[in-house]
């Protein structure tokens, strides 16, 4: 016998004979259906969310952030030697810290960023997150979360008072300084000229941006940034451009991606998926054993059809490529 007709027999076996085995069949059949289907679709879900996720991550957020144990000095000819680097499209300093926010009453703990308008674009494209304003700040302006602004009841032009750490680091004497007079830091009044939302919580309700001079003299790190924010053309290639990155700027600074600042969240999800492909498996377990008690039922139900084989000349291995052949056709 050839292939053909040990095909052709495979196919016969499952033109249905109103039996309750060809309804077994059937229903292993749907099963097995079930099951790939359901793991392609999860699966699929999955990668997508992951997918978006990464893209609203670093839609906000720069692919690598250059920054030292303390701000960083002469900042623009660090830009300067980062751009150099092959695959870097971008590189702007920044000022980044928390501050205390009071508006309508409200007290709140917000983080400030401090962009230079001229560069910031070239890093990060703010202005497709804009709902309304600009989102290029001027001097005491600030444009908000949407997340922050509906929590502290915060629209255009309102007024924003803001303290940095660092304006209470005289208040205090210290030891042996006598009991001299300190100036009591007053707030810094700003003026909501924008209104931003990114889709991601942790961003729109937490992250207030200015322009980078008003940043600087907030946090009093005049002509110096407190990190250096990159945008690559291949973002999967952070890691190799970090470590090329490392090797160009010399020891006293430290280079992150957007994997590092996002380490929990991604290792979370890579849980999550490998947590619900190990339930999947099950579910193919389940089809799988299905199928195969289905199988033994037909070669039992065929036994007759198996003698028939037999005598007319048919080998055991032609008869086994048979019933090979029937549960790879289910």
């Amino acid at each position: 016998m050839k292939s053909w007709p040990e095909l052709f027999l495979a196919l016969r076996f499952l033109r249905p004979r109103r039996t309750f085995v060809s309804i077994i069949t059937v229903l292993s059949w749907l099963g097995v259906v079930a099951g790939v289907l359901v793991l392609i679709v999860v699966q699929s879900v999955m990668r997508g969310f992951e997918d978006e996720l990464t893209r609203k991550v670093i839609g906000f957020q720069s692919h690598l952030t250059v920054a030292g144990q303390a701000p960083l000095k002469d900042p623009q000819h660090l830009i300067d030697l980062i751009r150099q680097e092959p695959g870097v499209l971008g590189a702007t300093g920044a000022v980044l810290g928390p501050v205390l926010a009071e508006t309508h009453n409200r007290i709140s703990t917000p983080r400030i960023k401090g962009w230079d308008a001229a560069t910031a674009p070239s890093v990060l494209p703010l202005a497709d997150f804009l709902v309304s304003g600009t989102w290029t700040p001027g001097p005491d302006q600030l444009v908000v979360g949407s997340e922050w602004a509906e929590a502290n009841h915060v629209e255009l032009g309102a007024e924003v008072n803001l303290l940095a750490p660092q304006q209470f680091k005289d208040v205090i004497s210290p030891k042996g300084a006598g009991n001299q007079a300190k100036k009591i830091p007053l707030p810094r009044a700003f003026r909501v000229a924008g209104i931003f939302t990114t889709g991601m919580y942790d961003y729109d309700s937490e992250y207030l941006i200015t322009d980078l001079t008003t940043a600087q003299e907030l946090y009093a790190v005049p002509n110096e940034v407190h990190g250096i924010a990159i945008r690559l053309q291949d973002p999967d290639q952070a890691i190799r451009v970090a470590q090329s990155l490392k090797n160009r700027l010399g020891e006293g600074v430290r280079v992150m991606t957007w994997m590092d600042h996002n380490q929990r969240l991604f290792a979370a999800v890579a849980v999550e998926r490998r947590v619900m492909s190990f339930l999947l498996f099950f579910i193919m377990v389940v089809a799988a054993l299905g199928l195969s008690g289905t199988l033994i039922t037909v070669t039992v139900q065929r036994a007759k059809s198996i003698g028939t084989l037999a005598a007319l000349g048919a080998t055991p291995r032609q008869i086994a490529t048979i019933f090979t052949m029937y549960g790879v056709v289910v």
